[in-house]
C-alpha cells in the first residue's frame, strides 16, 4: 500500500472521530442541558450523521469502483451481502440492547419493521431513534449497484457521473414540493425516510467516482484545503441563525456540498496531527459501536442522575465517558466479531 492510501485512510478516521464527536455532544447536551443557551452552539452537532452520510458514500463507492477495476465487472449479491454483514449483525444487537429497556419498564410492544429496516418510514420512531439513519444507509446499500448497473444498461455509462449528481439533489426537490415542513410534529417519516436524505450518500458515491478515475479534480480541490476547511467552519457556525425550514429544505444538500468537498480534499491531503493519534483510530474504529449503543447510555444516565441527584455537569461529563468506554467494549465484543464472520461468509477477493 502507498503512503497517499495510507493518508487517505488516516485523514478519513479523523472525519469518523469528528463526526462522532458531534453527534454524541448534541444529544448529550440536549438530554441533559434542555433548551439552555448552550444547546445553542451545539445545535449543529445533529449533522454529524450527515457528515457520516457523505463519508458512507465516498467509501462504499470506492470498494464498489475497486472490485470493478480489479474484477472488469461487480459481483452484486456479494457486494451487498458484504455491506449487509457489516452492518446488520450489531445494529440488531443494539436493537435489542435498546427495545429491553422499554420493554421492561414501559411496556413498549415490539414493532417488526424494526428486523426490515423500515422505522424510518414511520410517522413516529417508538424507540431506538438513532436507528433511522441505519435504515437508510442499508437502503442505499442494496440500490446503489442497482442504479448504477441500470444507468450502464441503458447505455448512458459516460454520463455515470452527470446522473448520480443530478439524482443527488432529488432529495432536496422532495423536501421542497412534497413536505409541509410546518407541519412536521414528529420524529419519523418527513425527517428520516431514505428518499429525504440520500444526497449525502449520492453525493459521497461521486466524489470515489472521481478519486478512482479522475483524480486530477480531486487532486484540485485538495489544493484548495484551507478554503475548503473554511467554507465548512463558516456554514457549520452559521447553522444556528439559519431558520430551521431553510435548513430542511436546502440547507441539508448545501452541507452534504461542503462535507463532500472536506472530505475529498482530506482524502488526497497529508495526514493531519490528530489523524495520525492512536486515540483518534480508537475511536474511529468504534464509531459505528458507539452511535449504536450512545443513546441507551444517555436515557441510563438520566435516570441515574434522577435517583443519586447529581448536577447537569457531573451527569453529562459521566454520561460521555460511559459512551465512549461503552461503545469500545460493544465493538470488540461484537463488531469485531461480526467482522470476522462476515470475512468468512463473504471472503473479500
Amino acid at each position: 500500500m502507498s503512503s497517499k492510501n495510507k493518508s487517505r485512510i488516516v485523514n478519513l478516521d479523523l472525519i469518523r472521530v469528528i463526526a462522532i464527536l458531534a453527534v454524541v455532544l448534541y444529544h448529550t447536551t440536549q438530554m441533559v442541558a434542555g433548551s439552555s443557551l448552550i444547546t445553542i452552539f451545539i445545535d449543529p452537532g445533529q449533522y454529524g450523521v450527515d457528515l457520516f452520510f457523505v463519508l458512507s458514500g465516498f467509501l462504499i463507492g470506492g470498494l464498489y469502483w475497486s472490485e470493478k477495476n480489479q474484477n472488469g465487472q461487480i459481483n452484486m449479491p456479494k457486494f451487498i451481502k458484504r455491506r449487509i454483514l457489516r452492518t446488520a449483525p450489531p445494529y440488531f444487537f443494539a436493537l435489542i440492547l435498546s427495545f429491553l429497556p422499554v420493554w421492561i419498564l414501559e411496556g413498549q410492544s415490539f414493532n417488526f419493521g424494526y428486523l426490515f429496516f423500515l422505522q424510518n418510514y414511520y410517522t413516529e420512531i417508538p424507540f431506538f431513534l438513532v436507528s433511522w439513519s441505519l435504515c437508510v444507509e442499508i437502503h442505499f446499500y442494496l440500490l446503489l449497484p442497482l442504479f448504477i448497473a441500470m444507468i450502464q444498461r441503458l447505455g448512458f455509462k459516460d454520463y455515470l457521473p452527470l446522473i448520480i449528481g443530478l439524482t443527488a439533489f432529488l432529495p432536496m426537490l422532495f423536501r421542497c414540493f412534497i413536505v409541509d415542513y410546518d407541519n412536521i410534529q414528529k420524529f419519523g417519516f418527513y425527517l428520516t425516510a431514505s428518499h429525504f436524505r440520500f444526497d449525502g450518500l449520492l453525493l459521497g458515491v461521486l466524489a470515489s467516482y472521481y478519486s478512482a478515475y479522475k483524480p486530477i479534480y480531486i487532486e484540485h480541490i485538495s489544493k484548495f484545503s484551507s478554503s475548503v476547511y473554511l467554507l465548512n467552519i463558516t456554514f457549520i457556525l452559521a447553522i444556528p441563525i439559519i431558520p430551521k425550514y431553510w435548513m430542511y429544505k436546502f440547507g441539508l444538500t448545501i452541507l452534504a456540498l461542503l462535507f463532500c468537498l472536506l472530505i475529498s480534499a482530506l482524502s488526497q491531503s497529508k495526514p493531519l496531527a490528530l489523524s495520525s493519534r492512536r486515540l483518534t483510530k480508537l475511536i474511529a474504529q468504534s464509531s459505528y459501536s458507539i452511535y449504536l449503543t450512545h443513546a441507551l447510555i444517555i436515557h441510563i444516565f438520566i435516570r441515574l442522575s434522577k435517583i443519586f441527584r447529581l448536577n447537569s455537569f457531573v451527569t453529562w461529563l459521566l454520561m460521555v465517558i460511559a459512551i465512549f468506554i461503552f461503545g469500545y467494549l460493544f465493538y470488540v465484543i461484537v463488531e469485531k466479531f461480526s467482522l470476522a464472520v462476515r470475512d468468512k461468509l463473504a471472503p473479500k477477493v
